[in-house]
């Protein structure tokens, strides 16, 4: 389990859904991708149709990179989203990654948004950085991470999980190949990581997640993972954690610990299973995890999984049992040809939804998708939303 929440400068599934996921109808759009020499650069230019409250909007995303010294690069970035009238959001970043070798990498960025005064009124803080280190070799592994992201920093083309803070993150693992139980395990894992997130306006700690695991890879392919997840959690404002039964944590300072074994057969036999058990403490109660995910292997062309994801919480403000059921089915018709369906199922919201895609390698790096997407509700029946997609790409060499 890992509790980092990656920021993201340019997400590309912000564009087609409203902010509350609804599906929203994409007009057409064009790619351009291309190398000379030692720059590479990328285009990206998408024109999504008005729907409801939603207007008009045009998406661009234009990327730029040169490769430097022996095998490291730096670039810049540009992303504008300007919607039908006065709004847009602009963002502008520049970034270096330098690999030494082939153990040691750094990689450094910055980046600044712009937005209209009624959308982020203020100034300043609206920059994002970071400075980033990692050592890899076939016994080690250490990462260290520092980002720093603006209260006003809004970018609505990407992922910034939190806003206004500075977030620290470290990661230590070391690669053991005992021989004295090499019949049986064929490596020991143990690792440790930090995730930390402290706020800018007074540097109090907003949250910090920690880790102790030892994972253990078998001969034969199978895993097991046992460990322990201290977090502590600083709650300025009431929050509902289970809407359907208004449940919700009281602010506060929370520390508390999650343990947990985690295993997984070989996923090369033609039956798999994956799962995992956690208990222990969860803000100011108490929580009983469980995952149980078989998959199964036909043959080279049908596979299919079931993951049944249950969450037992008791809080003082209340308790409730959340269960998440997702399938999976992929059928390959040939190496050009493919057919994946998604299903899930939500307690929480009482929800249905399925995911339905075609894909066919028209051309070598071109594709053609059809996707069908449903959403009902368990309790009506009744329809909450419908879409068909389709789309092309035709990659052309010149």
């Amino acid at each position: 389990q890992n509790a980092s929440q990656d920021m993201r400068l340019f997400f590309s599934r912000r564009i087609g859904l409203s902010s509350s996921g609804s599906a929203i109808p994409i007009l057409g759009g064009t790619r351009l991708t291309g190398r000379q020499g030692d720059y590479s650069i990328g285009v990206l230019n998408i024109q999504q149709r008005e729907e409801s409250q939603v207007p008009a909007t045009n998406f661009t995303a234009l990327r730029l990179r040169r490769d430097i010294l022996a095998n490291s690069d730096i670039g810049a970035i540009l992303l504008n989203k300007d919607e039908a009238g006065t709004s847009f959001n602009r963002v502008a970043g520049v970034d270096a990654n330098f690999r030494f070798r082939t153990a040691f990498t750094m990689n450094l960025y910055a980046a600044k948004t712009f937005s209209p005064q009624v959308v982020k009124p203020g100034s300043g803080q609206d920059i994002a950085a970071r400075a980033a280190a990692q050592y890899q070799d076939v016994r080690w592994q250490f990462t260290a991470r520092r980002d720093a992201i603006g209260l006003r920093f809004n970018d609505e083309m990407g992922f910034v999980p939190r806003q206004g803070v500075n977030n620290t993150y470290l990661y230590a693992g070391r690669r053991l190949r005992p021989r004295a139980v090499s019949r049986y395990i064929r490596e020991i894992r143990p690792h440790w990581q930090v995730d930390s997130f402290s706020r800018q306006e007074n540097g109090g700690l907003e949250s910090r997640y920690q880790d102790y695991h030892v994972l253990f890879t078998m001969q034969d392919g199978s895993t097991m993972e046992p460990g322990i997840n201290p977090n502590v959690e600083e709650i300025r404002v009431p929050f509902v954690i289970n809407t359907s039964h208004d449940v919700k944590v009281n602010p506060g300072r929370y520390n508390f610990n999650e343990y947990f074994i985690f295993w997984n057969t070989s996923g090369a036999k033609r039956l798999s299973f994956n799962n995992r058990y956690s208990i222990g403490r969860f803000y100011d109660g108490y929580r009983r995890a469980y995952t149980f995910g078989p998959s199964v292997r036909l043959n080279e062309n049908l596979n299919a999984a079931l993951n049944v994801q249950v969450n037992d919480i008791d809080m003082p403000t209340g308790s409730f049992v959340s269960t998440l059921v997702t399938g999976r089915l992929n059928y390959n018709f040939s190496t050009k040809m493919f057919f994946n369906a998604l299903l899930q199922y939500n307690t929480d919201s009482g929800q249905l939804s399925s995911n339905l895609r075609f894909n066919l390698i028209h051309h070598p790096l071109s594709d053609f998708f059809l996707v069908y997407n449903e959403r009902r509700d368990e309790h009506s029946g009744g329809l909450l939303d419908r879409a068909i997609v389709v789309k092309m790409t035709h990659m052309v060499q010149f």
